[in-house]
């Protein structure tokens, strides 16, 4: 719990927010860990939303309960205008239209958001 702890919640962070209804997923349920009363650790999963699609092989994610966001590493090297970016276990799809920006809540961390 401590290394999910401070790599997904201290550490730097990408956050993709959905409702969900625009939410699909695949995981295996027997792989989830409780970590919060909020919020639910998924090892290994598929996501897909309107921001684009998730592939999570290891080291997880962090869903809130409500799946309103999914939170996952953000990579030391980060180009926000890239359509595909990959981290440690895993693999950003980002969609036309959605970018990542600058998370003014928290500082060097990142929020995938629908380009104005």
């Amino acid at each position: 719990m401590a290394a999910y702890r401070a790599r997904l919640a201290e550490g730097y962070i990408i956050t993709l927010r959905q409702s969900r209804d625009s939410l699909a997923w695949s995981y295996d349920p027997t792989e989830l860990v409780g970590f919060d009363l909020y919020s639910t650790i998924y090892p290994s999963g598929n996501f897909s939303a309107p921001w684009g699609k998730l592939t999570v092989e290891r080291g997880g994610v962090l869903v809130r309960n409500n799946f309103s966001s999914i939170t996952i590493v953000a990579p030391a090297a980060l180009d926000t205008n890239a359509r595909e970016i990959t981290g440690d276990g895993w693999n950003l799809s980002v969609n036309p239209g959605w970018s990542l920006k600058p998370d003014s809540a928290r500082v060097g961390s990142f929020v995938v958001s629908r380009n104005s």
